[in-house]
């Protein structure tokens, strides 16, 4: 069985079973969430095993979703059940409340998709950070280069949101709220697996 197999087995269990868990140890069913597409964990392995990669969990993106909705989704593929949700940003020239430009270029200042491994943590220019690596060539495979990394970002808050009517943009990277962004990178960090959708 492939995991491809094993990720179609889980969502039909998960249908099965009822599961509808919401505790901070299981989080809720990808089945049961109401806007989350569980063919992104299939996507997500599929990808990954094309790539020699065999993952257990997921940080799912998904950019077909405006900035406005959390859209950041940290997946457990055995349980299959989502842990964490968040916001997320996407960048200045990829879209307005919706990305519809990607990019693997310097200095596009656009979002890359596609799948990315997490890597060391530093203290930058936005404090707390985690560098990526893009596993696709052509795709995202500059991520690093361009300088493109997972961040707390003051413009990506209900606050701002509620404010502004839309998150602000980063410059390419994976920005996410303030508030327990420190978690979420110790969670992801070294040998994370991150999938970008569109």
């Amino acid at each position: 069985m492939n995991y491809c197999d094993i990720a179609r087995l889980l969502i039909i269990i998960s249908i099965l079973s009822g599961c509808t868990s919401s505790s901070p140890q299981h989080g809720i069913s990808i089945t049961k969430h109401p806007y989350f597409k569980p063919l992104l964990v299939e996507n997500a392995i599929s990808r990954s095993n094309s790539l020699g990669e065999t993952p257990s969990s997921f940080t799912i993106i998904d950019y077909t979703l405006p900035s406005e909705v959390e859209r950041l989704f940290i997946v457990d593929v055995e349980s299959g059940h989502i842990s964490h949700q968040s916001l997320v940003a996407h960048a200045k020239q990829s879209g307005y409340r919706l990305p519809t430009r990607f990019s693997n270029i310097n200095g596009s200042n656009q979002s890359s998709v596609g799948l990315f491994k997490t890597g060391e943590t530093y203290f930058g220019i936005n404090g707390y950070s985690l560098r990526i690596d893009g596993l696709e060539v052509g795709i995202n495979d500059k991520a690093r280069s361009r300088f493109i990394v997972v961040h707390g970002a003051d413009y990506v808050s209900e606050a701002f949101l509620k404010h502004n009517g839309t998150l602000g943009r980063s410059e390419g990277c994976f920005a996410i709220p303030f508030d327990g962004f420190e978690d979420v990178i110790n969670r992801i960090k070294e040998s994370g697996y991150i999938y970008v959708h569109h």
